[in-house]
């Protein structure tokens, strides 16, 4: 049994290899684009700050990738390119966000909101493939939690959110409804799949995020380095995570 998960474990080195180099080069990217944070604004800071927060999202959709170039790979093949469409509709809306325009602003919601549609479907369709039953206590629990915090989140941002209120009132309806989903297919019974555990993972921290970069912007206004660590942090956590969740399905 000893020798068989050895030679179990050296077959998937490179595979191991290829997931640690791309959660690497995520960090790597993230750190750049955080020292570049610190730098004035001027069009060739932009242009670096696209470079670094587009090319870390782009290595988080590599991560999701790599699924293929595992052995016993394909059951799962609608899971992976949803998750896979979520990041690249997330890599548009990392590019709009790094221009301070309102219309940019918009178009970058948009994109996430879209991501997050591909997220939730992507979980309806692990949820159907592991075959994990909805319980409806744990399902009803979580959505009236849900609710009543994105309802407490809505009422705070609202007197600072102008035109945006509407877009951003179905933003968090959305990003809500993902991490419901992420819950509700995720099955808490003995020898739980490490899908489930990542993509839940993900989407709270995804969740987390969002809420602090929307009380950041719109409330405080604060445009820091340390904001921008905070929220970046969690933010390639999470799509480091969801990422990371097709290779266990």
């Amino acid at each position: 049994m000893g020798a068989r998960r050895l030679a179990i474990g050296i077959y998937n080195l490179p595979h191991i290899m290829l997931h640690t180099l791309a959660i690497g080069l995520v960090i790597v990217f993230l750190v750049m684009l955080l020292r570049e944070d610190s730098q004035p604004k001027t069009p060739i800071s932009l242009r670096k700050r696209v470079f670094w927060k587009g090319g870390a999202t782009f290595f988080a959709f590599l991560l999701a990738m790599l699924t293929f170039a595992q052995p016993g790979t394909g059951n799962h093949l609608p899971y992976t390119l949803l998750i896979g469409g979520g990041l690249i509709l997330s890599l548009i809306g990392d590019v709009a966000l790094v221009y301070d325009q309102p219309r940019a602003f918009l178009l970058g919601m948009v994109a996430f909101a879209l991501a997050h549609i591909s997220y939730i479907l992507a979980f309806l369709a692990a949820q159907t493939y592991l075959t994990v039953t909805s319980n409806i206590w744990r399902d009803l629990g979580s959505a009236a939690a849900l609710f009543g915090l994105a309802f407490l989140v809505y009422r705070y941002l609202r007197p600072h959110l102008g035109d945006l209120n509407k877009p951003v009132l179905l933003y968090i309806a959305i990003i809500s409804l993902m991490l419901h989903r992420a819950i509700s297919s995720a099955d808490y019974g003995a020898g739980v799949p490490l899908q489930p555990v990542l993509a839940l993972a993900g989407a709270t921290l995804f969740y987390v995020s969002d809420f602090i970069l929307a009380i950041n912007k719109f409330v405080f206004e604060a445009d820091t380095v340390p904001d921008h660590a905070l929220v970046l942090g969690f933010y390639y956590a999470a799509q480091v995570l969801l990422a990371l969740s097709t290779s266990f399905l």
